[in-house]
């Protein structure tokens, strides 16, 4: 990547993938979104330094650039940062997010169906085909994301895992965390994954706005 790629061309906001915090990212010439991995440990409740320290040891770190970061007390500072995309493999939660996403929409097909069928008929014949185009669009865009969901999850059960201990001067053990010994996820997956999420919040916010302009 040459040195007018890497230039920050905006930085704005955006929330964190699986989690509802808002924090600042960096938008770079090629249009790729870099978040601070200061403000991911923000939302975690976790304290940066130590845990940038660890991160830098994991193959995902690759992608990792130091960027200028606008702040309100400090002014403009060179921070860690990484893609959108790698933010959740910094946090343990990926592997239960893809759990949690799994069984929250087990049955969502079934119920979007129901939800059509229920409703299609209290509409005029245009309003129930509009309906039934969004319903079937969002039926299509979980199918998606569930069988990328379960493809995610099976691909980390096959990855070697290590415990890995932090000891101190004396040698004791302080702290213990369990990390693949190989990258998570293949970066095509999660761009994936995080891509098909945006379709679903759009597709959301399409059919709030299809209930809101019939009152």
């Amino acid at each position: 990547m040459n040195e007018s790629q890497q230039e920050v061309i905006e930085q704005t906001m955006a929330t964190l993938p699986f989690l509802d915090d808002e924090v600042p990212a960096l938008y770079l010439a090629d249009g790729r979104l870099y978040i601070p991995v200061c403000a991911v440990c923000h939302a975690l409740g976790i304290r940066a330094n130590i845990h940038i320290q660890r991160w830098r040891r994991l193959a995902l770190w690759i992608t990792a650039r130091k960027l200028p970061l606008q702040t309100e007390k400090r002014g403009k500072r060179l921070v860690w940062c990484l893609l959108i995309s790698q933010v959740p493999f910094l946090y343990r939660a990926m592997r239960q997010s893809l759990f949690r996403f799994l069984t929250h929409f087990a049955d969502i097909d079934a119920l979007l169906q129901q939800y059509a069928d229920a409703l299609s008929p209290t509409l005029d014949g245009e309003s129930s085909l509009a309906l039934s185009t969004l319903i079937d669009r969002g039926r299509s865009l979980f199918q998606q994301a569930t069988t990328l969901a379960r493809k995610m999850l099976h691909d980390q059960g096959t990855l070697p895992i290590i415990d890995t201990f932090k000891i101190d001067a004396n040698n004791n053990v302080i702290d213990t965390f369990s990390m693949p010994l190989l990258p998570i996820v293949p970066h095509e997956d999660s761009d994936l994954f995080f891509a098909l999420m945006g379709q679903l919040t759009a597709w959301r916010q399409e059919l709030q706005a299809f209930w809101s302009e019939r009152g």
